[in-house]
């Protein structure tokens, strides 16, 4: 696909989280929503200063995000020490070597959705990804160009100006989001790097990749804030991906995460899981992913990533009860800053993913 990247000034973005904390996360945040751990509203528990654990705090419960950012095998040593501090805590979006550890430790675990990856090179041979190469075609047709960003642009008035008027992908209502979701340009960490659409030499759609580390290198990005201006040529958000991807490839990263499908394949996951033993939780979020789509676009927002054909790897929710109603607010609060969410009309599902 023809792209025109920018190219790339090394410079350090300003990171609010402790020096310590950037450290571990260089070197153990190897899970697509580690980079989410640094945000400034996140609190770190920690033994010491080889790792910790992510989480926020409302009312009396703490919600971890993803895996504590410590080496793997002192997952159970912290997760312990953090249990034995703050009982009442749930774990959101873990993997699956987390969740065995805390179903030891007396938790119900039910599979919270999964997580989209992208092996690259990323190629768009076969059938089942014929969609991506038709969105593909679209943008090139529409002339669209793609650029990375300095991170130093986004203090241009006119670029913010620019972004405040693209949408939010699958959110239905207007307000950023936190914890489980990203929806701010500005929400960045070590080594996030942004690409751009322009249609005749003006801003249609962006994207925002977060950094996975290993060991200090970074190995993979995942996508987490997509885009796009809904009079953006058909093919801008999978058109601007393409373009980072074909970057990130020649630069040998080997993965790319599109991020969670909240509640998509539960049954699945569950069914064909030899751990998950809270059935009651489960079928709660089979109903949030059937009839709460006035929330969140969760089928188009599955659909849409599910035309990648991509590895599709189960992540999963950690309670002490059968029955989580008033925690699965508290995140819904978390993340959107909402007790309950809105109602508003449908949108096509096409307009939103394209």
């Amino acid at each position: 696909m023809p792209t025109e990247l920018a190219n790339i000034v090394s410079k350090r973005i300003v990171v609010e989280s402790s020096e310590s904390a950037v450290v571990n996360f260089m070197n153990f945040g190897n899970f697509p929503c580690a980079g989410q751990t640094l945000h400034n509203d996140m609190t770190h528990f920690r033994l010491d200063e080889s790792g910790y654990i992510a989480y926020q705090k409302l009312g009396k419960n703490r919600f971890v995000i993803g895996d504590p950012v410590i080496a793997e095998g002192r997952f159970e040593e912290i997760l312990k020490a953090f249990l034995s501090e703050y009982p009442l805590s749930s774990f959101v979006q873990c993997s699956k070597k987390t969740a065995l550890i805390l179903k030891s430790l007396g938790y119900y675990l039910t599979p919270l959705g999964i997580e989209t990856l992208l092996e690259l090179p990323y190629l768009l041979k076969g059938a089942g990804r014929c969609d991506i190469r038709h969105l593909q075609n679209c943008s090139e047709r529409a002339g669209l160009k793609i650029r990375e960003l300095e991170v130093s642009h986004l203090t241009d008035n006119w670029l913010r100006s620019t972004f405040a008027g693209l949408t939010k992908g699958a959110i239905r209502f207007s307000g950023e989001l936190k914890f489980l979701a990203v929806s701010s340009l500005t929400e960045q960490v070590t080594g996030s790097r942004i690409f751009a659409g322009f249609d005749n030499n003006k801003l249609v759609g962006t994207s925002l990749f977060f950094p996975m580390y290993d060991d200090g290198k970074v190995f993979g990005y995942s996508e987490v804030v997509p885009k796009r201006n809904p009079a953006a040529p058909k093919g801008t958000r999978v058109g601007i991906l393409l373009g980072a991807i074909r970057q990130f490839e020649s630069e040998g990263i080997k993965v790319v995460s599109l991020g969670l499908s909240p509640f998509h394949k539960v049954k699945e996951n569950y069914d064909h899981s030899t751990f998950c033993n809270c059935r009651e939780t489960a079928t709660l979020f089979q109903m949030i992913y059937k009839y709460a789509d006035f929330s969140f676009n969760y089928k188009g927002l599955s659909f849409h990533k599910s035309r990648f054909r991509g590895i599709e790897k189960a992540v999963y929710f950690a309670s002490k009860k059968k029955l989580p109603f008033a925690e699965l607010l508290k995140i819904y609060r978390l993340t959107t800053g909402r007790w309950l969410p809105p109602v508003f009309k449908r949108n096509v599902r096409e307009d939103t993913i394209s």
